[in-house]
């Protein structure tokens, strides 16, 4: 197989818009995008680069994350987008684990104290990165990779749960993804998507970006998101598909400015990495925009299933069935199958999963295909075949010997008219191993607040379900990604209410 797709597309799309800078208005067809990963790929090859070695980008949303991924793919070189909202400490420790020979990085992301080291170190934003396009000289024509095993992506895990670790994303990994999602979620050379969520991320570039490039649609590069700015792309450059992580959907629904006619040109909104809140749920509903739960995962793709907004009411709350070319089984702590309305690990099988960890001591060694993968996310099927995502087997709390999945407590908290967003975690307690505590984001101030609450479970759940402790905040920690920070809020939860 010819890995180099880009190539291919070009020949057959040609003049057609591919990617849309909304800073500076900037716009490539596809012949223009693959002229310059050529390009890059030479120079790339001229400064010693080859075949498995690593090349970092520390940027937000910008042309060069496309630049490196296609030409990395090109010469078999492994690109790493590493997230540039970490510290000066936390992103030498991934360039040090990595160790690349090159670093193209994004002065207005950094800190202007931090300026990473490598053999090769080039701002994109000065005039060295763009002459890297006008005075590089071609001289014979690359290689033509085959080998689909090859690593392409090193993708570095959140680290929300612990320390980052590089998942190693091969070529057959990026295409199956792409080919089961184009014709499962019906994607065509018309549609056209915004990048709001971050490229250093598998649902910034493999989500949409990756797959409408490869059907021949269009990108538009936002640097970062930003409400305000968002909603007047969306009507500057009408997309037809959006992903966003629930925080920003929040935000952008908190800016008290969204109207049907603004977005009507979108025949689907996407939400990934956690639950959406009730209050975004009520307020696309009352607009009638279409809007969907999607679940991947880094190791697994950011594309698993698909649901047609159109689906019945009754199965609200699922990510729908699996998409094509994707195998997933739900198992109980013995790898056995579950029963229809039983609550299961998914595990993942097929051409999609990724190639184990990076290793920096064993290299390109620790590379293996790998077969399936349990993923530690627990979820539910239905008589119909929809999966309904309940949680993190990490997140499962054990109170007294009873299982008690938080999704279903902050269904219940969020049932109450007080609560506009909640996050339910466990707390350690010498006498039952762990209570069961939450933190909520009230719709108004209210005395006695948490006893309110408590009663409102009471009436719902079993008793050993309802939560012990309910502390109030005005917003929540997050991750780099945009994702809430369940980690902290279970430290700041003990921390206040002394958990032993």
């Amino acid at each position: 197989m010819n890995l180099d797709w880009l190539e291919t597309r070009a020949y057959i799309s040609g003049n057609s818009l591919a990617v849309i800078d909304s800073i500076n208005h900037r716009q490539w067809s596809y012949i223009e995008l693959n002229q310059r990963a050529v390009t890059l790929a030479h120079y790339l090859q001229q400064h010693q680069i080859k075949k498995g070695d690593r090349v970092v980008v520390i940027s937000c949303n910008h042309i060069c994350h496309l630049d490196l991924f296609f030409a990395c793919n090109k010469i078999g070189a492994i690109y790493v987008p590493l997230n540039w909202m970490f510290t000066a400490v936390e992103l030498n420790n991934l360039i040090q684990d990595c160790q690349p020979k090159a670093i193209f990085y994004n002065s207005q992301s950094l800190d202007d104290k931090y300026r990473p080291q490598a053999l090769i170190t080039i701002d994109i934003l000065t005039e060295q990165y763009e002459q890297i396009f006008t005075q590089t000289r071609i001289k014979e024509p690359l290689e033509i990779l085959t080998d689909q095993e090859l690593p392409a992506v090193l993708l570095y895990t959140s680290g929300s749960t612990g320390k980052p670790k590089g998942a190693i994303i091969s070529h057959r990994t990026i295409i199956a993804n792409a080919s089961s999602t184009i014709p499962s979620w019906n994607l065509t050379q018309q549609d056209r998507t915004i990048t709001f969520s971050p490229m250093f991320h598998t649902a910034g570039i493999f989500c949409l970006v990756i797959p409408l490039l490869m059907v021949g649609g269009s990108i538009v590069l936002q640097s970062r998101f930003q409400p305000k700015e968002s909603l007047e792309l969306i009507k500057e450059y009408k997309p037809s598909l959006i992903f966003m992580v629930p925080t920003m959907y929040y935000l952008l629904n908190e800016s008290n400015v969204l109207t049907k006619k603004d977005l009507s040109n979108v025949r689907l909104f996407i939400s990934g990495g956690a639950p959406i809140s009730k209050q975004v749920k009520q307020q696309f509903e009352e607009l009638n925009l279409p809007l969907i739960d999607s679940f991947g995962l880094t190791e697994a793709g950011p594309n698993t299933f698909y649901i047609d907004p159109r689906d019945p009411k009754n199965k609200q709350g699922s990510v729908g069935k699996p998409i094509l070319f994707t195998k997933l089984r739900l198992v109980d702590e013995y790898n056995q199958p579950v029963e229809v309305g039983k609550i299961g690990q998914i595990v993942v099988c097929g051409d999609t999963l990724y190639s184990g960890y990076w290793d920096s001591e064993k290299g390109l060694d620790s590379v293996e295909v790998q077969e399936e993968f349990h993923t530690g996310d627990l979820a539910m099927i239905d008589q119909d075949g929809y999966f309904y995502i309940m949680g993190r087997i990490k997140e499962l709390i054990i109170s007294g010997g009873e299982n008690v999945i938080p999704r279903e407590v902050c269904d219940c908290l969020q049932s109450h008219p007080l609560v506009k967003d909640c996050v339910v975690v466990g707390c350690p307690d010498n006498k039952w191993g762990e209570i069961v505590s939450a933190a909520v984001i009230l719709n108004e101030d209210a005395v006695d607040f948490e006893q309110k609450l408590i009663q409102h479970c009471r009436a719902k759940l079993a008793k050993y379900k309802v939560p012990k402790i309910i502390i109030k905040m005005n917003e929540y920690p997050k991750i780099g990604t945009g994702k809430i920070n369940i980690r902290e809020i279970a430290r700041l939860i003990a921390k206040q209410h002394q958990c032993q």
